[in-house]
């Protein structure tokens, strides 16, 4: 964290240095400002003074601007592009693209206040207490969205992740048959909102492609989980039909194998009890490979 201060009008603001210290507000406020980039109503330069204004403590940001006297925006004007080369950690640019940097777990939105209804709480950070039917559907909603831009996508993917608490102040278990009456229900919360917690997943998505993870004491890389060793590319043969089964695919193998139970049971499992059980069967193939050489 930075801290910006100007000893002569007594002002102290901390300033971001990386993903996980925006502030919830901050970090929908971003989510806004993407999504106003990507409709091409303004550019990066735009958006890095909106996000400068707000860290700042200027109420509505960009949009404030306007509103400014001109010492104000004097001052913005000298110091706005030297603070806001301290927000180049928010995206990455590959080939010419940009896009956000997905270097973060934390979700920024932990519960939503949805109309009529009470409030909904989101996941843990990094999805720690999601189990494997919620992460494999909130998935399908994701990559849905990604393809569609349709609305409808990212509501199901909001009304898979969050739900109401109980009387006992738990959250209700995952129902997917409620998906499509509750998706209905968030259409008034905030667009910004929304997208943030799509951001939140999509970042949550690339994490668990390269997560390292402490079990007992001893780390593991869930990048084994994705990449092909080169054992495997001098003994694998090509095959006629492959299998795009996907996360359902797995829970019916695991099903199979009788660890969890039945595929019921697969599913209502915590989602990282699910990785490391696929990382240790994942590294008795590869060992088992290594041995029949």
């Amino acid at each position: 964290m930075h801290t910006i201060e100007i000893p002569e009008i007594n002002f102290k603001v901390d300033f971001p240095a990386e993903m996980q210290e925006f502030t919830n507000d901050q970090f929908v406020f971003l989510a806004g400002l993407m999504l106003k980039m990507h409709a091409g109503e303004i550019n990066l330069t735009d958006l890095y003074t909106a996000m400068v204004l707000k860290i700042l403590g200027v109420t509505n940001g960009y949009n404030d601007y306007d509103r400014l006297t001109d010492e104000a925006k004097l001052f913005v004007s000298d110091n706005v592009n030297r603070m806001a080369d301290l927000l180049n950690f928010v995206f990455a640019e590959d080939d010419g693209k940009i896009s956000l940097n997905m270097g973060f777990t934390r979700n920024f939105v932990p519960h939503l206040a949805v109309k009529n209804v009470r409030t909904w709480y989101g996941p843990a950070d990094a999805l720690t207490d999601c189990t494997f039917l919620e992460y494999k559907d909130a998935g399908t909603y994701y990559r849905t969205y990604l393809k569609t831009n349709d609305e409808s996508d990212l509501n199901r993917l909001v009304s898979v992740l969050y739900r109401p608490k109980d009387w006992r102040g738990n959250k209700i278990a995952y129902n997917a048959d409620l998906i499509e009456s509750r998706a209905t229900k968030i259409v008034d919360v905030p667009l910004a909102k929304r997208f943030a917690i799509f951001l939140f997943f999509q970042s949550i998505e690339n994490y668990l492609r390269t997560a390292t993870l402490e079990v007992d004491g001893q780390e593991i890389s869930l990048e084994l989980l994705y990449e092909t060793t080169l054992i495997e590319k001098q003994k694998n043969k090509p095959v006629k039909y492959e299998n795009k089964t996907g996360l359902a695919g797995v829970a019916l193998s695991l099903a199979a194998t009788g660890i969890f139970g039945p595929i019921e049971r697969v599913y209502s499992q915590n989602l990282y009890d699910v990785l490391v059980l696929l990382y240790k069967q994942r590294v008795e193939y590869l060992n088992q490979l290594e041995n029949t050489k």
